[in-house]
């Protein structure tokens, strides 16, 4: 793997996900108690063991990091540029008059498919914001039910204890009689 492609991949990971691939060794397999050790030691971050087997089975999906036997995590390794095997040498042609080359241009990354996918990000976000709006508005007017309901049957057991009063009250004086 190249060093852009898991730069991007992990740009795409969550927060704990990139702190939790910091602590994953690229050199040995860990399992994920003492990555999580590590993580405690590193970064002072404490996480439940199941965020941090939630973020190791995302980073292995992504393909940032491998499995090599169950419970065992290891980096996969990074590519840097100079690693790259160089390229054959050119034969030299005659020199030949030529015109100037037009100056390079740097490569653009695709504007059109990451547009559309910080678009359909964006729909989902805004979908998921109008979802938990209204989850909430249901969950006040439940609550809202449930104490209304409480407060009518408070009101209903105290009417009842008022009339079990008064019958015990005619108890007492039908045995008085």
């Amino acid at each position: 793997m190249h060093v852009k492609k898991r730069d991007r991949i992990l740009a795409n990971q969550t927060a704990a996900a990139q702190k939790v691939y910091a602590c994953v060794p690229i050199s040995e397999s860990w399992p994920a108690h003492k990555i999580m050790a590590q993580l405690k030691i590193d970064l002072g971050s404490s996480m439940s063991v199941a965020v941090v087997r939630g973020c190791l089975r995302a980073l292995h999906e992504s393909g940032l990091i491998r499995r090599p036997s169950s419970d065992l995590y290891i980096r996969e390794p990074v590519v840097t540029a100079a690693a790259q095997p160089a390229q054959p040498a050119q034969p030299v042609q005659p020199a030949q008059p030529t015109e100037p080359a037009p100056p390079a241009q740097p490569e653009q990354p695709k504007e059109s498919s990451m547009s559309a996918s910080i678009v359909s990000l964006l729909r989902l976000a805004n979908s998921l914001s109008t979802l938990a709006v209204e989850i909430e508005e249901r969950l006040s007017e439940a609550a809202a039910d449930i104490e209304k309901m409480a407060r009518q049957l408070e009101t209903e057991t105290a009417a009842y204890r008022e009339q079990l009063a008064k019958l015990k009250q005619l108890q007492t004086l039908l045995k008085d009689l």
